[in-house]
Parts: C-alpha cells; structure tokens; sequence
C-alpha cells in the first residue's frame, strides 16, 4: 500500500511539474525569437528549466539546460555580472550534487571569485547564497574544516540580514551535519535545536528540510550512545574525521 502510494505520489508530482517545464520551454522560444539571442530573459528561462528537470530526474536535459543559462549569461553580460554569478552557482552546485565534485566545485568558485571582484562579498543576498554552496562544494570534496569556515559565513550574514527566516534554518542544518561529521555533536545538536525553532515558528514542517537534519540528528545520536558505552564518563570527548 504504501508502494503504490509513493508511485502515485510522484506521478502526480511528476504531472504537476511537466506543465510548467512545457511553458519554459515554449518562453525560451518565444524570447529568442522576438528578443534575439542573447537577451536578458533567456539566461534566468534556461535556468529555471534546469532547475524544473532537476526535480523531475531528467538529468542530462537539466545540465545541458543550466550550460545554456551560463552561456547565455556570460554572452550577454560577460564575466563580472550578477547573471554569471548565478548561473556559474547553478551549475556548480548541479554538478557537485551530481558526484562530479571537482569540476563543480570549480564552477562555484568562480561564482566566489565574481562575487568578490564585484564587490557583493558583504551582501545580504548573493553573499549567503554563494559562501553556502561554495561551502557545501568543498565539503563534497572531502574538505570539512574548510567547507565549515564559509557555511558560517553564510549564516553570519544570514543572521545579521534575516534573522529566524527558514533559508537560515537550511544552512544551520547544513552547518549541524559539518559538525556532526567532524565529532562536534554539542554545538551540532544546538544548531540544530534553533533551527528546528525556526521552522516551526515559521510553519515549515522539519521534514521538508532535507537530509542534512535527518543525517545530524540520527549520526550524532548513534555516536553519542556508540561513545558512552566505551567512555561512560567521557563528558566532551571527541573525536577525529570520519
């Protein structure tokens, strides 16, 4: 029952999400035809097409789709622009999401290095965006400590900018599963006990947030009851990479 309610579910996700990937395509077409390629929608349609493939699994249409956003945001701005960041984030992050970890996190760091050489390194929107997937790229790759320093950053500006938002949330379950992963299961666990706060005071149910939540909370747990059994008293004992 609960397999058939599961394949019903994502054949209606899946219709639901098909309609608005045929208007994106069919926007794509008209904006080339009577704005010419490029133009300043075409870059924020193919990425919005990505992003729709993404979520149906048609992974292969949603990276030539994102190649094309970048492209045509680079054609018609060039390099230092805030398109460019975007589409440059977009793509790295996909591929990073994807296992091609290297060259994603290539991809976002040239989103980190536009963001610096256009002076948006402090602002409240771009900033957060882009320190967070530069930081879950390098995590990816292996580099916690790293990773860790610029997720902070983000939910530094994120809390200074806006506070008790569910994006906030979102990074501090991220920022709770680096920690976990790292050994840190006490600051681990109170990130992650604010970020539960804020969703529920913001009417997000914690169960759409992800695996990051999930993953910190049953890991920290285990760990937790795994050490106490060799070290009862072992108080803040901690331990090494994973």
């Amino acid at each position: 029952m609960f397999i058939g309610n599961t394949r019903l579910s994502r054949c209606w996700l899946k219709r639901c999400i098909r309609k608005p990937l045929c208007l994106l395509k069919e926007a794509i077409q008209l904006s080339a035809r009577l704005e010419g390629d490029p133009n300043a929608g075409l870059a924020r349609f193919y990425a919005y097409l990505g992003q729709t493939q993404q979520d149906l699994a048609e992974f292969a249409a949603a990276e030539e789709s994102l190649r094309k956003a970048l492209q045509a945001a680079r054609k018609l701005n060039g390099e230092d622009h805030v398109d460019t960041l975007e589409t440059e984030l977009r793509l790295g992050a996909f591929l990073s999401a994807t296992s091609r970890t290297a060259e994603g996190l290539e991809y976002v760091d040239r989103a980190k290095q536009i963001l610096l050489r256009i002076h948006l390194d402090e602002d409240p929107f771009f900033a957060p965006q882009v320190y967070l997937e530069y930081g879950r790229s390098l995590v990816h790759a292996g580099r916690w400590e790293e990773g860790l320093k610029y997720v902070e950053k983000a939910v530094e500006n994120r809390r200074k900018n806006r506070p008790g938002t569910r994006y906030l949330a979102q990074m501090l379950y991220l920022q709770a599963s680096i920690l976990t992963d790292i050994g840190h299961y006490e600051e681990s666990g109170r990130l992650l006990d604010e970020a539960d706060a804020i969703s529920k005071k913001v009417n997000y149910p914690t169960t759409y947030m992800g695996a990051d939540r999930h993953r910190s909370r049953s890991r920290g747990r285990l760990r937790t009851r795994h050490l106490s059994s060799f070290y009862p008293s072992s108080g803040n004992f901690r331990t090494g990479l994973v």
